[in-house]
């Protein structure tokens, strides 16, 4: 890794008052790299390939201390799966109900106003989060090649 980018992914982790260490510093890399929505799963098997030995319950727990100094958002767009997203500016997420993939989708900001300020006043919002689900681009082409409806 080279020096650089070590030193402002560790500036990351200190801004947000996370003790930065390989683990941490590694995770947060592949998530900045890999901007794909990942699960606790598909990130155990990238960073071990490259890294000291981590357990899933380590990751977990990095990501979970990520979620709560704001680093990464915890997203719920397939039951039973958490994913993680390095973006924290409000957008939404596009889920295709082929491949699984999830795309990020911008949202004028205005949008997200009109969204809380349709909210009672009596309620208390923690986060609000838009998914849409339909066929991506790949494998709506795909379907249309091969006249599939």
């Amino acid at each position: 890794m080279l020096r650089k980018e070590h030193a402002e992914l560790r500036e990351t982790l200190i801004k947000h008052n996370i003790k930065p260490t390989a683990h941490k510093i590694r995770i947060l890399k592949f998530l900045m790299e890999k901007r794909i929505h990942p699960t606790i799963d598909e990130i155990y098997r990238e960073i071990r390939k490259t890294s000291p030995p981590i357990s899933r319950t380590t990751i977990y727990n990095i990501l979970n201390d990520f979620a709560e100094k704001g680093i990464v958002n915890l997203i719920k767009v397939d039951v039973g799966k958490s994913r993680y997203d390095i973006r924290t500016e409000p957008h939404a997420h596009f889920r295709c109900i082929l491949c699984g993939g999830i795309f990020d989708i911008e949202l004028e900001s205005d949008l997200i106003i009109k969204i809380e300020n349709s909210i009672p006043s009596t309620f208390s919002v923690d986060s609000i989060e838009i998914i849409i689900e339909g066929k991506c681009h790949n494998c709506k082409k795909s379907q249309n090649q091969f006249n599939i409806p």
